[in-house]
């Protein structure tokens, strides 16, 4: 039976998972993984993404207090390139990428330890490349999907 514990061990295996394999596929010069390519993998585009997509899929079904807050934030520019705008909602998203990359990736483990959990996963207890770039795309079909159905903020 899966119970909430049960499920958050899981979630932070799979960060774990790719936090780990990002660090072993970047090694250094000197052969030791590259805990920074992982952790930026993690907390810059990962944790973000998943982010955005709940609050997509889940913002036309509630009017919260924050409501006027976040719209704000999504309507304040720092500045923009090519590619469009950096709000301060992606700035907020960046932020809390990094702090729960870190509780994720840093605290209560040791990077030499994280094989050991994921091999309590029979899922994540192998690595593929298929596997590893499935876990990233998955996140950012979810937004782009949301995002056309206009489920999305407007």
């Amino acid at each position: 039976m899966w119970d909430v514990r049960n499920m958050l061990k899981f979630v932070r295996s799979y960060y774990l998972y790719i936090f780990y394999w990002f660090a072993e596929i970047n090694k250094s010069k000197s052969g030791a993984p590259s805990k920074f390519i992982g952790f930026m993998m993690i907390s810059l585009f990962a944790i973000p993404i998943k982010l955005m997509s709940i609050m997509m899929m889940f913002w036309p079904f509630f009017e919260t207090p924050f409501s006027e807050i976040i719209e704000w934030l999504n309507n304040l520019t720092f500045f923009s390139y090519y590619k469009g705008d950096v709000t301060g909602l992606s700035i907020l998203f960046w932020i809390a990428g990094i702090l729960v990359g870190y509780l994720i990736c840093f605290k209560n483990i040791r990077f030499e330890q994280i094989p050991e959990r994921l091999a309590a996963h029979h899922f994540l207890s192998t690595f593929s490349q298929v596997k590893l770039v499935l876990m990233l795309a998955l996140p950012v079909f979810l937004f782009l999907t949301l995002g056309f159905l206009g489920l999305g903020l407007s």
